[in-house]
């Protein structure tokens, strides 16, 4: 309890530390050096390769793989990833709307609308395959598949928010903060339902 209490405050300090950095436009200068970066040595496979991969972090995906495994988890877990992209859906329009930033002016390579910060690929993403990443990490026994699993969800996860400022359509900042805010409602959502379960016994 105490480690997860702790890694859900971490997480949700940095988002707001790094939404005070956004806010004050202090970050406007590593966001364009990680996309001069990025876009550097572009080329048609290389845009096509992460358009393959933000297409993982659309709603219209998530909300199929979420589908697919609301038939597999147990009732605890499936309304535990039910609430938990609902949640961070509701708060990425929310914090969206409040912060309202706008995108990237660089040339987008896909259509995205609405403002920026924080991305909701990677809000999503992590939402989805982090909540995966999460259960693999406490449930499977076996060091060597749980060690593919991870490596697997870890990579979907960080390309999916590449591909997002390789296309032109966020800031780096702006996947970090998905990030930093997926990651600590994951944890504070993991903290309620502990409670509840004491309560239940």
């Amino acid at each position: 309890m105490k480690k997860k209490l702790f890694l859900a405050i971490l997480f949700l300090i940095l988002f707001l530390i790094n939404t005070y950095l956004v806010l004050t436009s202090k970050l406007i200068g590593f966001d364009n050096a990680i996309y001069k970066i990025l876009t550097s040595n572009n080329s048609q496979i290389l845009t096509n390769y992460f358009k393959l991969f933000t297409k993982l972090g659309n709603t219209i995906t998530i909300i199929i793989i979420m589908c697919c495994f609301l038939v597999i988890l147990d009732a605890k877990n499936r309304v535990k990833l039910a609430s938990n992209l609902f949640l961070t859906a509701s708060l990425n329009k929310l914090i969206k709307m409040i912060i309202k930033r706008p995108r990237p002016s660089h040339l987008h390579l896909i259509v995205a609308k609405g403002f920026s910060y924080p991305s909701g690929h990677a809000m999503g993403s992590m939402a989805l395959y982090g909540f995966l990443l999460y259960l693999v990490y406490k449930k499977i026994k076996n060091k060597y598949l749980k060690v593919f699993l991870i490596t697997i969800l870890i990579y979907i996860i960080i390309t999916i928010g590449l591909s997002r400022i390789y296309l032109g359509v966020h800031y780096a900042s702006d996947v970090i903060g998905g990030y930093l805010l997926s990651l600590s409602i994951i944890f504070i959502l993991e903290i309620i339902y502990d409670k509840l379960k004491i309560k239940e016994q």
